[in-house]
């Protein structure tokens, strides 16, 4: 049993059939892609703090619309965050470019042949790659892993976000 944990909100952004990752400096993830977003604080809506964090790692302006899944993460070299909670929402895209923000290396637009890769060669981890493919997987095998990055953009078809 975790006598402490984190929670981390993280954002599945999609435009034009690309996915919004990042590459943290440091972190757990440190040098790995990744979704954006960051640890919740006291008090914080989740869905405050995966837009929040989603702006502040990439310059992105997000909304957040439901949540996908939650997942959970253990790293044995965290002193502090070994125990997190991870909790992914898909997020509507507003506006702004991809850059590197707070703590992150890159902030980039990945296609599907792109984010194919990396889930290939588990260049992201596992946690990640599990809530893109809970709306985006088209796979029979792990060799046929693809990604439909249309499918979650077809969510927002008629609705009316404030």
């Amino acid at each position: 049993m975790a006598d402490r944990f984190v929670v981390y909100c993280c954002g599945l952004v999609f435009d034009d059939g690309r996915l919004l990752i990042v590459k943290h400096k440091k972190s757990q993830w440190g040098n790995r892609w990744a979704l954006p977003g960051g640890r919740l604080r006291p008090g914080e809506r989740f869905q405050h703090c995966v837009e929040t964090m989603v702006e502040r790692e990439t310059s992105c302006s997000v909304k957040a619309v439901r949540q996908i899944t939650t997942s959970m993460s253990y790293h044995d070299s965290s002193i502090l965050d070994r125990h997190a909670v991870l909790i992914f929402y898909l997020c509507k895209y507003m506006y702004g470019e991809p850059r590197a923000g707070d703590g992150i290396e890159a902030a980039i637009w990945a296609d599907e042949e792109l984010f194919t890769g990396l889930a290939r060669d588990l260049d992201m981890p596992y946690q990640f790659i599990e809530a893109v493919s809970a709306l985006c997987i088209n796979a029979t095998s792990f060799r046929e892993l693809s990604f439909d990055f249309k499918k979650p953009e077809s969510i927002f078809r008629g609705m009316i976000l404030d």
